[in-house]
């Protein structure tokens, strides 16, 4: 793996300035540096043979005739991934909704007989959200590059990232009115951009560290895409266990986890239910993955990972309860476009816009 890693890191070097380059060699070493620390015994060994397998409790199982067995069977196979599951988004932004769902329900139907069944939508979701986090994480250090220009040294300021926000708009915006205009007002962006600007801005502030007025690459990336940054998850871990962990010893009992009090943190949107006796059955099932009766920092940072197979089997099982009419724990095409509007705002189709709204 380090050969790999130096013979990339070599030919990098090669293409791009010391600026470029040595803020990503830091930004590998800061990662790799706050895993060891974080998990010292490593994250693979604590997981030991579950491995992400994601057992379903018998309430969420409920929502379709799949055996929960078959159903984390499927999720850990690539027999039907090759050519199969696709963005929507590749019909290009113009499409309207009711084509965007066509083509995504063809693409979730892997087998190819008019019915969607929890574990194909499930799928499906899964391997979009694998397939974006993948994507944010590799693209990350090139998307860094093109805004760090203004100087080139290693952060990205507020102005670079508004000067890049505005050129990738499509409003035709010229070079003078890009490089100096009344930020406040905006006058020549429409309504939608304006809004998308004020968020961006806010979550700039957000994650905003080490400088008080530039991202490194690790927080432009937890900026960008907060649910594909490491340091973001290990927040929200940290963040669980301040929330639970009434002992201090940095590890979660069952017990702790159920503690009625902090059911009512601003962090419960994280867990399936606030019944005592379901939070236990996900505490055991969900979360302790060595069942040891405790959980530690790597059991809750694959908890917590958007890549977890939880995210879109808990996604599909409500997208079904909500969308099948006649209860056969399948989905038509007719049923899913009854609720276009319900699945044109799930995973199922504005992943990025989800996520950016739970993390």
């Amino acid at each position: 793996m380090f050969k790999s890693l130096i013979k990339a890191l070599r030919l990098a070097t090669c293409k791009l300035s010391s600026s470029v380059v040595i803020p990503i060699i830091i930004y590998i070493i800061f990662i790799t540096f706050m895993l060891n620390l974080t998990f010292p015994n490593g994250i693979g060994k604590q997981r030991g043979h579950h491995n992400n397998n994601l057992d379903i409790s018998d309430e969420e199982s409920s929502d379709s005739d799949e055996h929960p067995g078959e159903l984390n069977r499927v999720f850990h196979s690539d027999t039907i991934r090759d050519g199969m599951f696709q963005e929507p988004q590749v019909l290009g932004d113009n499409s309207d909704p009711l084509t965007i769902i066509k083509f995504a329900y063809k693409k979730a139907d892997a087998n190819s007989d008019g019915l969607v069944t929890i574990r194909e939508l499930a799928k499906y979701i899964n391997l979009r959200i694998r397939d974006h986090i993948d994507t944010s994480i590799k693209r990350n250090p090139q998307i860094f590059a093109e805004i760090d220009k203004s100087p080139t040294d290693g952060l990205v300021s507020w102005n670079e990232y508004h000067t890049y926000f505005l050129k990738n708009l499509k409003l035709d915006l010229d070079e003078s009115y890009i490089t100096s205009h009344d930020e406040t007002k905006h006058v020549k962006l429409d309504r939608k951009s304006k809004e998308a600007l004020m968020r961006d801005k806010a979550r700039w502030a957000e994650v905003l560290s080490s400088d008080p007025y530039a991202l490194t690459l690790d927080e432009f990336l937890a900026f960008m895409h907060p649910e594909a940054s490491t340091s973001n998850l290990l927040n929200v871990v940290e963040d669980i266990l301040r929330h639970f962990d009434s002992d201090g010893d940095d590890q979660l009992t069952v017990e702790e986890f159920t503690n009625t009090f902090s059911s009512n943190a601003e962090n419960k949107k994280l867990f399936i239910s606030d019944n005592l006796d379901e939070r236990k059955a996900e505490f055991k099932k969900l979360i302790d993955k060595n069942r040891d009766g405790k959980a530690d920092r790597a059991e809750l940072l694959q908890f917590v990972d958007p890549r977890n197979s939880r995210y879109a089997i808990q996604e599909a099982a409500m997208l079904i309860s909500l969308a099948d009419n006649n209860k056969d724990k399948k989905l038509t095409i007719d049923e899913m476009i009854n609720k276009q509007d319900l699945f044109m705002g799930s995973k199922f189709i504005s992943l990025i816009e989800n996520f950016h709204n739970e993390f």
